[in-house]
């Protein structure tokens, strides 16, 4: 019971830490790609202090609006695929990527 509830809180806050499961100051290039029913995207990444600091995305996706918007949007936000769907929630995806979900896109981040 007690030792539970101080073993909870130890774990919430130190071992599910951003920084302990990915790390806090080592910069790292990442790169991914996949093919979905909406086209394939490929993700390039430079990731500084765990958050993306450059992004592109390329891909034989359609949209109506560029990318490079979708990629500014993303930038800054912290490199765990939970954190981007989070800010991708509050964009019209659809614009960018026709037919590729938000959760879609958000698993190539992992």
């Amino acid at each position: 019971p007690e030792f539970i509830s101080r073993a909870e809180k130890l774990a919430d806050e130190r071992y599910r830490a951003t920084e302990w499961n990915y790390g806090s100051a080592y910069p790292y290039d990442f790169n991914r790609r996949a093919r979905f029913s909406g086209g394939s995207v490929e993700l390039s990444a430079r990731i500084r202090e765990n958050r993306i600091a450059e992004l592109t995305l390329h891909g034989d996706f359609f949209g109506d609006a560029p990318a490079e918007e979708l990629t500014r949007l993303l930038t800054g936000t912290v490199f765990r695929p939970e954190a981007v769907a989070e800010r991708l929630a509050a964009v019209d995806l659809d614009r960018f990527m026709h037919g590729i979900s938000a959760a879609e896109l958000a698993s190539l981040f992992e």
